[in-house]
């Protein structure tokens, strides 16, 4: 079960809740590495991945509903069932952006069983205060802490900022797996190169999703073509090689 719905309440015991929010304007792998890594090296029992509402501070290409099913299509393909990363739609499900601050209200509220903790990169903290009532935000909530470049140090974060660092968590076996992949990244490549030129960061099931409705990209791009041509012809040779291999 990879879904959570909103208007689902809990009564099991309390367990630890990351809480990853994000526009998944596409999803990525890099966005599933940060949910599964959180779980794997004990951070959170669970990692629930929220798409946002509308926002108004960013241009989102693509209309919240689909990015949900983006999102949980995503974690379907690439996640065990038994692996406890889920999709929630409660922001999806209300029709516009929340703000953090009042996102993890609802969700305490909601799940009253749920220890939840934000997860964000190191570079952000230094800007919460600046954040939609950055400082309940702070005050409120816990939160689970990502390795960034261009981050300020600790001593320049927030007081009362209650923390937990990944990079604590990480033994020498195993490492902690980072990767740069953005959205906007991902966005651009498939811009350049068609939906078949983002193979290697976007789940196939996603981009399936993107090709038949023609986002983010111009369909028959000639990079595309070409590259759909080499496709088709590498399956070919493999096609041709699997019969001649049966025949013996």
């Amino acid at each position: 079960m990879t879904n959570v719905n909103a208007s689902a309440a809990t009564t099991h015991p309390r367990k630890t809740v990351a809480v990853i929010g994000g526009s998944f304007d596409p999803p990525t792998f890099a966005h599933l590495m940060v949910a599964s890594q959180v779980v794997q090296l004990g951070c959170a029992d669970e990692a629930w991945m929220i798409p946002c509402g509308n926002r108004p501070d960013k241009d989102t290409r693509v209309d919240a509903a689909t990015r949900l099913r983006m999102t949980q299509v995503a974690i379907e393909a690439v996640m065990p069932d038994e692996f406890p990363v889920k999709c929630c739609d409660i922001e999806v499900a209300n029709g516009s952006f929340i703000p953090t601050v009042s996102l993890m209200r609802r969700l305490r509220e909601r799940y009253p069983n749920i220890t939840f903790r934000f997860v964000i990169g190191s570079d952000l903290p230094s800007t919460l205060l600046d954040w939609d009532h950055g400082s309940e935000l702070i005050a409120e909530n816990e939160f689970i802490v990502l390795p960034r470049p261009d981050s300020k140090p600790e001593s320049e974060w927030p007081e009362g900022f209650k923390y937990m660092k990944v990079t604590d968590r990480v033994t020498a076996n195993p490492p902690l797996l980072t990767t740069d992949i953005s959205s906007t990244a991902a966005r651009n490549r498939l811009r350049e190169l068609g939906w078949l030129g983002a193979v290697s960061i976007i789940p196939k099931q996603v981009l399936e999703i993107i090709r038949d409705k023609g986002l983010f990209f111009l369909p028959e791009t000639s990079v595309c073509l070409s590259l759909k041509s080499n496709v088709d012809n590498s399956q070919t040779r493999i096609d041709a090689h699997q019969l001649t291999r049966d025949q013996f």
